[in-house]
């Protein structure tokens, strides 16, 4: 227990993208139950009923276009919100295991564009169901990671679609035959009150497919969103003093390192569409990770 606390400070020192998106998902769902437990000891108290309100209003996305316009944050933080502990706890596991995934192919960075890309996505298009459905009459409330968390599996699935999972640690089976599972059984859940947001898990599925669509072209989303983040960060990496002490290597040294690297990379991607994520060593995946941080 004690190593994976260490290795948590070190990652979340380090400022890994992994690590803080689900450290703000639990931060978030611990401060909700901390209030509604405030409010169940008080007896109902007046003070702790406002702060409920007012969390709700600050973390929930509502299928409403009027509250969406006074409160345009809510499209973003209600990603991030949780209200039960079934519902972090099943998010949180699939985006433990399929970020994990992910960043070995696309790297960490955008991790963060694809978990934001998808859960916004899937807000708007509940938004946008809720009004062509309803007149959005009857607007609701959405939250939670699951648009998200859709985006980041189905852009895996369909970049690496041969990749081998197992299934409770024992039938292995295609990364895609799961994700066509999820696909399907959202798309047929449409229209039944079941108090899950179908559309929102769509809308991640579709920011899924475009990620994983041209990976390498300068028009993949991914790739757009990135670009267009270095150049909101240009004029400040421009200020930057540059780093001293540190002796440079050789043009001959520094492709032939790179190579290396690529070759033990395509190696160990080789590895795991034959046998699996989890026939990878600790180090393998040491490595994989560490170069994906470097992207």
């Amino acid at each position: 227990m004690s190593d994976f606390f260490t290795s948590f400070k070190q990652r979340l020192g380090a400022r890994e993208p992994r690590t803080i998106l689900l450290t703000v998902n639990v931060t978030v769902f611990l401060l909700f139950t901390i209030l509604k437990i405030l409010l169940a000891t008080s007896g109902g108290s007046g003070a702790f009923a406002a702060a409920l309100f007012w969390f709700d209003n600050i973390f929930s996305f509502r299928t409403d276009f009027s509250f969406f316009l006074t409160h345009p944050w809510t499209i973003v933080t209600s990603i991030f919100t949780h209200y039960t502990f079934e519902h972090i706890f099943f998010n949180m596991l699939m985006f433990y295991f399929t970020s994990e995934m992910f960043v070995y192919f696309f790297g960490s960075r955008k991790l963060v564009w694809v978990y934001l890309l998808g859960g916004i996505t899937g807000n708007l298009l509940e938004l946008l169901a809720g009004f062509l459905i309803s007149g959005g009459e009857h607007p609701i409330s959405i939250i939670g990671a699951s648009g998200s968390v859709m985006a980041i599996f189905m852009a895996t699935a369909l970049y690496k679609p041969h990749l081998k999972v197992k299934l409770f640690g024992i039938f292995e089976v295609k990364i895609i035959y799961l994700a066509a599972f999820y696909f399907l059984w959202d798309f047929t859940r449409i229209g039944i009150n079941d108090g899950i947001a179908h559309f929102a898990h769509l809308g991640g599925a579709l920011i899924g497919f475009l990620s994983a669509r041209h990976v390498q072209s300068p028009s993949n989303i991914l790739n757009r969103t990135d670009a267009f983040w270095k150049l909101l960060t240009q004029r400040k990496s421009r200020l930057k003093k540059p780093v001293q002490g540190k002796r440079p290597v050789s043009d001959d040294i520094y492709n032939a390192n790179k190579k290396a690297n690529q070759d033990r990379v395509d190696a160990i991607l080789d590895k795991i569409s034959k046998h699996g994520y989890e026939g990878l060593t600790a180090e393998e995946k040491d490595f994989l990770f560490n170069q994906s941080n470097r992207r």
